[in-house]
């Protein structure tokens, strides 16, 4: 899977419950006022085994969720994001 941007910030919020939890947890790292664009932050959010990442939206907003399965939130880091990462198919 490609994400077409690139992160300055990923911040591990920590672990909730359920999706409202890490929803609610990504809402307040997400305000936090950065030099960078809101759409180059995200949060990453552990649930269970799975991870939630949340991004984009602009302050106080996270507008865009994706669950990755079996992953733990502290694997994801800033290297995982941007064109440099981008695989052609032969």
């Amino acid at each position: 899977m490609q994400l077409l941007f690139g992160a300055t910030d990923v911040f591990h919020s920590g672990s909730a419950a359920d999706f409202v939890g890490a929803l609610a947890l990504a809402h307040k790292v997400l305000t936090i006022p950065s030099v960078t664009k809101w759409a180059e932050q995200v949060a990453a959010v552990q649930v269970g085994a799975d991870t939630y990442l949340f991004w984009d939206g602009g302050p106080d907003n996270p507008a865009s969720a994706l669950r990755l399965l079996n992953v733990n939130a502290a694997t994801i880091g800033i290297d995982d994001f941007g064109f440099a990462n981008w695989r052609t198919a032969p």
